[in-house]
Parts: C-alpha cells; structure tokens; sequence
C-alpha cells in the first residue's frame, strides 16, 4: 500500500503557536453517509482529515465535503480512478479546498461513495489565519496545485491506456466545488475527468462503445459544409465556425438547458435563410420567461423548445442577459415592443440511435441534446469517426511544446463514433473553441457510460419558422420541414445549400 501525503500541515500552519484541535472518528465506509462531529460551534481557519481510501473499479471515486453553518460547501478530499496512482492509499491532511479558510463554522462532513470503501482517521481543525488576503492566498495556491497535480496524473493515465484525449485546467475544473455543482444544478456526478477534458476526443476509461456505423457518411460537420470556410464563397463565414454562430457569453450557473435551445436555434436561422445571419438571440429569455427552469436549478430542454415554438424567442438586444440572478420576464429588462421574435415551427423527440441521430444532423440540422442523468444538455453540430493520426494536441500551442501528438494507432478508440457539440461554458482543442468531441454509444438506447452509472442521451429535432423582424402571431407551424433546395452560385452537384420550402400550411396564423 502506497503512502500519500496529499498536502503538508506546515503549508497549512503560518503561524507555529496556531490551535489545533483534533476530532478522532476511526470509522469505515462502505456507503454514502454524513457525519456531524464537530459539536459545540467553533471557528475554523483550516480543516485537514487522515484516513484511508479504496478503489473498487476503473469508475470508482470518493468525495469528501465539508458544509458550514451557511451551508457552504468545500471539498476537502476526492480520489478518481482516472487519476489516481494506486487502488489502495492512505493519505495525510488532505485539504483540496479547505487548507486555509476564513471564520467559517464547519457542520458537517458529507462523504459520497461509488465502487469504493472510505477510512476516515481523523479531522484536524488547523491553524488561524487572522489575515483574510493571507488566508486567500494560501487557499488560492494549494487549489491551483492540486489542479496541476491532477492534470499531470489524468495525463498519464490516459497515455498509458492510449486514449485519444487529453486534460488541462479548464473553466470547468478551476472552479471551486460550489460553483462546480452549481454548473449541474447543483448534483455533482462522478465526471470522470470531464471537468479535465481539453483536446481530442473525450471517452471514459471505461468506455465500450462499438464501431461507428457503416450506414452513413463517417463525417458530417455544419461548420465546414457548402463553402462556409471558403473566403471566396458566398456562404463564408469569418468566425471560422461554419452555419454555427460564435458564442457571444457562456453558462454561469446552470443554465445549459436555456443555452442549448438558444445555439440549437441560431444556428437553423442561418441554415432556414440559407445566409450567415448569426442571429443573436437572447438566453435571458428562455431564462426568465419559459417556465421551463431557473439559472440556479437547471431545466428541461423540451420545455425551453415548447416556448420558443409557441412564443417565440426576442434578440439579445431585447432582453440581456444577466448571470446568476432572477430576473423577472418584464420591462425594463425585457424591451415592450421587440423588432423581432424568432419562432420554431415544431420539436421532435428521437430515441433511434446512431442512424437516426445523423440522419436527422444532416437533413435537419443542428439538434438540441442532453444527458440525463449527467445534468447537462449541448447542441450537436457533427459527427465523425476517430482515426489513427488524427490530431490531439499541435505542437506549436502551447509554449515549449515542439511534438504534434496525435491519436496513438494502438488507440482503443479507433473506428468510434464522436459527436460534436457546442459547449456552453468551455473552450476545446488547439483553436480554444466552444466545440467539443464526444465519443458515444447512440445505439445502447442512446446512452453513455459515466462512472457506474448509464446516462441516457435524448436528441430533440425541430423545424424553424421563418424569423422576420416583425412580430409573428399564429400557431408556430407556417412552414414545411427541410429538403434539398436547387444549386446556387454556381455549386456542383452534390455541394448544394440546406434550404427548406416556402410552402405556408394554411390557417396557422399572419404577420403583423
């Protein structure tokens, strides 16, 4: 058994004649559980614990939180399979977030397990910290190290297995144990080392996702089809991102749900009109005035669509966005009378698997996603097949970095399927781009593997309405779906445009 000492004390004790007070727990673990030793209220200025920790499986973790009168949360201690050294380890005044803390009132400790066993020694109650700038300081660079420790670790793992990803500290990961949770509405699962993820194509360790289908094309991707990254064709974009518009601001809070609808929706403007209209639409109103969610608790995609085809959504310049704060569906935030609302004409729900799913990318376009269990939703833009070679990482992105590193021709992930997404909160890959690649089983009723636990993936599929800078009133349903529209400018065969048809279904309502 390997010892670890995750943090040393005298980082944590600046001051030599610092109280410290020890609570002895000796307790075993085989489950979640919540402890509240602590007694009579007292301030901490610094929390460590000693103990012991078991990994069952390439998917187990062990987290260790500490919640205080306000019911703040600070992790104090978390292990991964994905970037631990050994199954087995005791470790020594782990503190990840909890080294130096200012005035607070400790709780309780909550431990969550999966596929493991826990031995908590002990609890030290450290060192006081009378300057509040030091004691910042002090948390801020044991943070920052963790991070860096974790980083290198995935890193390994994932070269010693041959995976065709790599980690970095990331928005996501330099986010403290809070404000983490609160990204998925405030249930942290077991990420797997998602909140690492940086370039390539992400899977977990575990992943066992069959090879991609031979039914369909092996790579499709909105942001590259029909001359948008040709700066001589007429359907260039200069963003670089293709019929996808860029991400003006990101999720804050739990807020995916609103996003993914909101991408999902700008990017079928431009592909309804045929033209880089790059709508900017505004989140805020799907936010505040859906019924579908709240920025602090997460909601439901299917909702956020419903709104958007019976409502309709207003531009950004209507209704701002504001993060992490409940703003009421009214002026003055919203504007009274708004030159334009974008409608849908409708939403599907498919469960298909791998066929359907880019079947319904390339004749529909982009599609609204999310995963279930996992708590978060994205918008898929592509798809495509991991290959021998294909890059992870180029070599002059980072400073110092002379070697491309590219997928190893040994790579379990080979011949896998991956899906693109726009991310709401993140930037990826050499280009730092809001665009992420996921590997994923579509065809085991659409899920994914994450931890010990299967995340079902549910695609949404819908028809706009044709966006005019009037306001629309009717059923939301003018339009027919998509279908291959003629040529234009000059395109071959076989490179024509994405348009839909002009055909108004009767009844369904006027422009004003």
């Amino acid at each position: 058994m390997k010892k670890i000492t995750i943090l040393l004390l005298s980082l944590m004790c600046l001051k030599m004649s610092a109280q410290i007070t020890t609570y002895n727990i000796n307790k075993n673990f085989n489950c979640s559980d919540t402890l509240q030793p602590f007694g009579i209220q007292t301030h901490s200025y610094g929390l460590s614990i000693d103990g012991e920790g078991q990994l069952l499986s390439d998917t187990a973790f062990i987290r260790v939180v500490l919640v205080d009168d306000n019911e703040n949360e600070w992790l104090v201690y978390e292990r991964n399979s994905l970037y631990s050294t050994e199954k087995n380890s005791q470790f020594q005044g782990a503190a990840f977030e909890t080294a130096a803390l200012y005035k607070i009132v400790p709780c309780s400790l909550i431990v969550t397990l999966c596929d493991a066993a826990f031995y908590l020694a002990n609890i030290k109650n450290n060192c006081t910290y009378t300057n509040k700038n030091e004691v910042t300081s002090v948390s801020d660079s044991v943070f920052l190290s963790k991070n860096l420790q974790i980083v290198e670790r995935i890193n390994a793992k994932l070269s010693d297995h041959k995976k065709a990803w790599r980690a970095d500290t990331t928005y996501l990961s330099n986010l403290r144990y809070r404000d983490k949770k609160a990204m998925f509405g405030n249930d942290l699962p077991n990420l797997q080392g998602w909140d690492y993820y940086a370039y390539g194509y992400y899977s977990p360790l575990n992943d066992t996702t069959p090879p991609a289908s031979n039914n369909i094309v092996k790579e499709f991707d909105w942001r590259t089809r029909h001359g948008s990254q040709n700066s001589d064709s007429y359907y260039y974009n200069s963003d670089g991102s293709g019929w996808i518009p860029r991400r003006r601001y990101g999720q804050r809070a739990a807020e995916c749900w609103a996003f993914t609808a909101q991408f999902t929706t700008e990017a079928l403007v431009n592909l309804y009109f045929n033209r880089q209209i790059n709508d900017e639409l505004s989140v805020q109103d799907i936010i505040s005035c859906s019924d579908a969610g709240t920025w602090d608790s997460g909601g439901s995609v299917k909702k956020a669509l419903k709104y958007i085809a019976e409502e309709g959504i207003v531009g950004e310049n209507c209704f701002h966005f504001y993060p992490r704060q409940t703003i009421p569906c009214e002026s003055p935030y919203k504007c009274e009378n708004p030159n334009e609302i974008v409608s849908i004409s409708d939403r599907s729900e498919y469960f298909g698997g791998e066929d359907t799913i880019k079947t319904n990318l390339i004749t529909k376009g982009a599609l609204a996603c999310r995963m279930k269990k996992w708590g978060h939703a994205m918008s898929m833009v592509g798809f495509g097949v991991v290959k021998a070679g294909d890059p992870i990482l180029y070599g002059n992105f980072e400073e110092g970095n002379e070697h491309e590193l590219v997928v190893d021709a040994n790579s379990p992930d080979i011949g896998k399927p991956y899906y693109i997404f726009k991310q709401s909160y993140a930037d990826y890959g050499y280009d730092r781009s809001p665009f992420c690649k996921v590997i994923i089983d579509a065809n085991s009723h659409n899920t994914i593997m994450i931890g010990n636990e299967t995340y079902t993936l549910f695609t949404y599929e819908f028809r706009l309405c044709p966006p005019r800078r009037r306001r629309f009133v009717g059923c939301g349903t003018i339009y027919k779906g998509f279908h291959i529209y003629q040529c234009l400018h000059g395109d071959r065969i076989g490179n024509c445009t994405l348009r839909t048809s002009h055909h108004a279904k009767e009844g369904c309502g006027s422009f004003q």
